[in-house]
């Protein structure tokens, strides 16, 4: 018996951050990793990041996330520990 399929290509999702990018939140900087991202059913983009200062996982928006440059990163981390040790 002959089995034919047709292979179509799924489109592909244009994501704000990539998988491993250093992010923050737009209003409360943290220092946090991309570990996944998840659409919701309305087309929103959600990303489940992990905090470095902290080992601690949350599912966001992408809204209230920026991209942190690698040349930043260092900074903003030793104004993290300012601002946990104040």
């Amino acid at each position: 018996m002959n089995a034919h399929a047709n292979v179509t290509e799924l489109p592909t999702q244009a994501w704000q951050f990539e998988l491993g990018q250093i992010v923050s939140h737009k209003h409360h900087p943290h220092l946090s990793m991309v570990l996944l991202r998840t659409v919701t059913g309305r087309g929103r983009e959600v990303y489940g990041i992990r905090r470095l200062r902290d080992d601690w996982d949350i599912m966001i928006m992408g809204d209230a996330l920026v991209l942190v440059a690698y040349e930043e990163v260092e900074a903003l981390a030793l104004a993290e520990e300012k601002r946990w040790n104040a």
